[in-house]
């Protein structure tokens, strides 16, 4: 087991709220960010924009070994676990992507307003 405070609170709350073993805490990159990437794949809110509900197992799957940027490529912007790991992705690729986002929901908003 990791031993540093951090760690150990997200091995806890991994263990305690998701019933993760302790070989799955051990992954590369395992902490808060791999827990916050669970449990927003395994909102059941998701259902109701049409999104699937991860189960416990298949939220682990797809964030295990990510660093905090690649998560919150795969949890926030539906990328694959290919997508995030290609080489330089990385905070400035979420911020393109973040931009790319808010143009075309601007976009989307001016064109509503004008129909």
């Amino acid at each position: 087991m990791k031993n540093n405070k951090t760690d150990l609170i997200a091995q806890a709350k991994g263990f305690h709220r998701y019933g993760l073993t302790i070989e799955e805490m051990e992954v590369v990159n395992f902490g808060e960010h791999t827990l916050a990437g669970i449990a927003f794949l395994t909102n059941p809110s998701r259902a109701i924009n049409g999104q699937k509900v991860f189960s416990v197992k298949e939220a682990f799957e797809a964030v295990a070994g990510l660093d905090a940027v690649q998560a919150e490529g795969v949890t926030r912007y539906s990328l694959s676990r290919e997508e995030v790991s290609i080489p330089d992705f990385g905070a400035r690729t979420l911020s393109l992507i973040r931009a790319l986002v808010l143009a075309e929901m601007a976009k989307n908003d001016q064109e509503a307003m004008t129909s």
